[in-house]
């Protein structure tokens, strides 16, 4: 972070591997959270068939 603070500014090469750094956080972020989706997905569906079954006993 001493680099964005130098009086003569940061350099091109450390600024393209901060937002690099960045894009592959967002990236591993969507891909979290679409397998969270899935998994909530499929409790949903194990929650509801649970519910069909205790309600036909």
């Amino acid at each position: 972070m001493d680099e964005l603070a130098s009086p003569a500014g940061p350099r091109k090469e450390f600024i393209n591997n901060y937002c690099r750094e960045f894009m592959q956080l967002i990236k591993d972020i969507r891909i979290c959270l679409k397998k969270l989706k899935y998994v909530i997905s499929q409790l949903d569906g194990m929650k509801e068939t649970i519910e069909k079954h205790d309600s036909e006993v």
